[in-house]
């Protein structure tokens, strides 16, 4: 009777839809999620089948899902969940007479559920197809600049092209002597054949002079299938396994163009693991070499010789690189003829060309002219002449050692002056500037490259065996020797007995043992290589040793000969998996050290590193101590990098003289107390990241000349900081240019009011905060911060301020900005605002921008 009951309360309860069709659902509720479980089933297989064909798509011609599809699955997704709940309600209401009403609801819901599933089994996407019908996705484009009035260029690019549409053709050779424009011209090429749907993918790999064996070459094409591809191939330990699978992916591929690019020896297809071209895989390759019988061993079908520019192309192209105002028909007439010893060369059109930019006197031209006739190339071989006008570039001997030796292994020079040598390179096309997903980088032309190595060799005594796959170290006649370098080789074992170096001031020998097939230190760690074994003496030979580079190397500790070192300027043992080292203290002449990524445990000697000015301890995360004074000891110091490390620092940390200090993940820091006058008298940028436990930047008095010179401030994901600074230690720092407080959600004010009954020298406590150097205020994710200062802000210079999710900060401490050019807010804010005075909100209102919180496009401050 009781059950009678509630089961007629329930049921009154669903009043307003026609009974018979609750009770019609409620009889075939089990039938229904019998059906719905079917349909969900059949809807997870036609989902698989999808993401096969699109991960065969994305694989073998790298195209991309219809947004459609993508849509689709997305509501699969949704679907599929919300059939699990349904299953796992009607199990919990399986028995439920006393749930009668939700087991209605239930019943009512597969049914609706059902139709759903219907409706995405029934969608076929448009035409049947789930992918973009696209042109080759992912491929490399090097947007390559023009050939000005160069018609010959024009024509080997269409021939080229022509060539690659020929269904009869698919082995292509471009040959010609180095300089002549072959890359130049596949770039082009390559950037064509990504615009056509001719074919499904482009993939380009530069071979190179001393690529080392064909692993490398293996595991340079897997790169191209993707990362995991290429790490699934370097796990494989034999060449034969790396090429069959090699061949096993790219016979997956249909329609491929496989541009290879500077090829100096013959190469099997077979061993490398790529297929032999056929009508069904439609494969086309291409090569560049300077070497016709590369060509013929490949069997290439056609063969386009890239041949020297006319003079009117020579000509034109030589103009495109000066100043044509400066060509009066007196140096055109000197300037025809210099560019006609360039044979027609366009590599050294475009690198003598910006050389004779800057030349507007007659009788300049005419000695680079006479010059350029009388020299000699001391250098012989092939490329001899090719070398002698690529060296030509108005340096002395000695100007010219020291811009060969920056392109070729030196890491001690001072930075300025290495950038400037550098952009002096660049401006010379000696080097060129590229850009690679979103990192600006430069690269070097081969043929620049060997003759800054033979020069260096022949002239200075530069001995270069890098990346040649050498296993052993070299056995030269070292003690004439000033300069080595060997990295990327597979070095293990170094020689027991003492070598003579005593005129050996750089030796690099970074990513030693390299294994051939390996892209990473951590490939030779996990496939068991041995480490680097140092013999005691080894440095003991070596008395002017200024640079020594052992980064990227598989060694666990230094021999105790390091310390002999007495002349070393610049050490770097980064990602070395060091995890010891001799006391430093005899080194009283280094300036650089990096340590960071290294495993070592203790760092004896550090304080004794006088000359020290850059210190990177970056991820040491197995040191932890240092003494309590060593870097307050290094009183040259300029940039020092410990982001990542555990250990204390203290007053060490905040006794250091620097330009640059960026300090992340640090704990237990408490900066400032203590200090002597002029700490930090050289600093110029803080940076203060991620240290949770950081409560106050400067504790105690502030000690006169300290941050004297500090311009740019950054705290960012500090989250016990409440303020920044004090008002008196804000007012001593006149030449803070930029400030930013990121992410710190315990920060209540900027200015502290702790100091507000400091006075100043005349006994009167200062009614404003005067900063005439700062231009940049950037506040964001600052949900506490209520207040910037409870003194009024004078600041001329300030150009921008840009404040987001500051919700509590309603009153601003500026009364006049004269340099204001915008202020960043979202509409809420700026509205929420108080003003003491409204000539102030009006004159700033105008400069406004209301929007989101994009510090891109506010100002720059990751570039501070």
């Amino acid at each position: 009777m009781e059950f009678g009951v509630t089961a007629c309360i329930e049921v009154t309860k669903c009043a307003g839809v026609p009974m018979a069709h609750r009770i019609k659902y409620l009889r075939e509720l089990e039938e229904n999620i019998t059906i719905l479980t079917e349909k969900r089933d059949a809807l997870e297989a036609r989902e698989s089948d999808v993401k096969k064909k699109l991960q065969m798509e994305e694989e073998i011609r790298s195209r991309k899902p219809l947004e459609e599809v993508k849509l689709w699955l997305e509501q699969v997704d949704k679907v599929k969940t919300q059939v699990s709940d349904i299953e796992r309600s009607f199990e919990e209401h399986k028995d439920g007479l006393s749930h009668l009403f939700t087991r209605i609801k239930l019943a009512k819901r597969v049914v609706k559920q059902i139709g759903k599933v219907d409706e995405l089994l029934g969608n076929q996407f448009q035409n049947g197809e789930v992918v973009v019908d696209a042109t080759p996705a992912d491929a490399m484009l090097f947007e390559e600049p023009s050939f000005p009035g160069q018609s010959t260029v024009e024509k080997k690019i269409n021939e080229i092209m022509e060539l690659l549409m020929n269904p009869e053709i698919s082995k292509i050779g471009v040959h010609g002597m180095g300089g002549i424009g072959k890359t130049s011209i596949m770039k082009k090429v390559n950037d064509k054949v990504a615009t056509t749907v001719q074919f499904d993918r482009i993939i380009w790999v530069t071979v190179s002079k001393d690529m080392g064996g064909i692993e490398i070459l293996q595991s340079r094409i897997a790169m191209q299938f993707g990362d995991d591809f290429g790490r699934e191939l370097l796990k494989c330990e034999d060449k034969e396994g790396r090429a069959s699978m090699l061949l096993r992916r790219m016979k997956r591929v249909k329609k491929l163009v496989l541009i290879l690019d500077d090829v100096w020896q013959e190469i099997s297809l077979k061993k490398v693991g790529i297929p032999e071209p056929t009508p069904d895989n439609q494969l086309k390759i291409v090569l560049t070499t300077r070497l016709l019988k590369v060509c013929d061993f490949l069997e290439t079908q056609v063969n386009v010789e890239v041949k020297c520019l006319s003079d009117e192309e020579a000509w034109n192209l030589f103009k495109s690189k000066i100043d044509k105002q400066i060509l009066n028909p007196e140096i055109e007439c000197v300037a025809r003829e210099l560019v006609r010893e360039c044979g027609g060369l366009p590599l050294a059109i475009i690198t003598i060309g910006p050389v004779m930019r800057r030349m507007r006197n007659i009788e300049q031209w005419k000695h680079s002219l006479k010059e350029l006739k009388s020299s000699k190339a001391k250098i012989k071989g092939p490329e001899g002449d090719v070398f002698q006008l690529l060296r030509f570039k108005g340096y002395t001997k000695d100007e010219e050692s020291e811009r060969f030796e920056y392109v070729t292994c030196s890491r001690e020079m001072e930075y300025g002056k290495g950038l400037k040598i550098l952009q002096e390179l660049q401006d010379s096309c000696l080097l060129e500037a590229v850009q690679h997903y979103e990192e600006e980088y430069i690269r070097m032309h081969d043929l620049v490259r060997d003759l800054a190595i033979r020069i260096m060799g022949e002239e200075f005594c530069f001995l270069s065996k890098a990346g040649l796959e050498l296993t052993e170290f070299p056995t030269e006649a070292w003690e004439k020797v000033s300069k080595v370098s060997l990295m990327r080789n597979n070095i293990g074992v170094l020689p027991e007995q003492q070598l003579n170096c005593s005129n050996l001031s750089t030796l690099l020998l970074p990513s030693n043992p390299f294994p051939p097939y390996s892209i990473s230190l951590q490939n030779a760690i996990d496939l068991q290589y041995p480490p680097i074994n140092f013999p005691e003496p080894f440095f003991s030979e070596m008395p002017i040793l200024r640079v020594l580079d052992l980064s990227y190397c598989h060694i666990i500790a230094l021999p105790s000969s390091i310390s002999d070192l007495t002349n070393l300027r610049a050490l770097f043992l980064q990602s070395s998996n060091l995890k010891k080292i001799p006391s430093l203290e005899k080194l009283k002449q280094l300036e650089f050290l990096n340590l960071g990524s290294t495993e070592i445990e203790e760092l004896k000697g550090l304080e004794a590193l006088v000359s020290l000015k850059y210190l990177d301890l970056t991820n040491t995360t197995k040191l932890n101590y240092i003494l309590p004074d060593a870097i307050s000891k290094l009183t040259l110091l300029e940039d020092l990098h410990v982001r990542g490390c555990k250990f204390f620092i203290g007053n060490s940390l905040m006794a250091a003289t620097n330009v640059h200090v960026h300090l992340k993940h640090i704990v237990n820091v408490e900066i400032g107390e203590e200090m002597e006058p002029n700490m930090f008298r050289s600093l110029e940028r803080l940076k203060l990241d991620c240290m949770h436990d950081l409560k106050v930047i400067w504790k105690g008095v502030f000690p006169s000349g300290c941050f004297a010179n500090i311009k740019f401030l950054f705290v960012e994901t500090c989250t016990s900081l409440k303020y920044l600074f004090s008002h008196s230690v804000l007012q001593q720092l006149k030449n803070i240019e930029a400030i930013r407080a990121y992410n710190c959600r315990e920060m209540e004010e900027i200015l502290s009011a702790a100091d507000d009954d400091c006075q100043s020298s005349e006994g009167i406590a200062p009614a404003e905060i005067v900063l005439p150097k700062l231009h940049s205020l950037y506040l964001r994710s600052l949900p506490m911060l209520h207040n910037l200062s409870k003194r009024t802000w004078l600041c001329e210079s300030l150009k921008a301020v840009a404040i987001f999710g500051c919700p509590k900060l309603i009153k601003l401490p500026f009364e006049r900005l004269p340099a204001l050019e915008n202020i960043y807010g979202t509409k809420e804010w700026w509205e929420a605002l108080e003003w003491d005075n409204l000539i102030t909100k009006c004159s700033i209102q105008p400069r406004l921008t209301v929007g989101r919180s994009d510090h891109n496009t506010v100002f720059q401050l990751g570039n501070f």
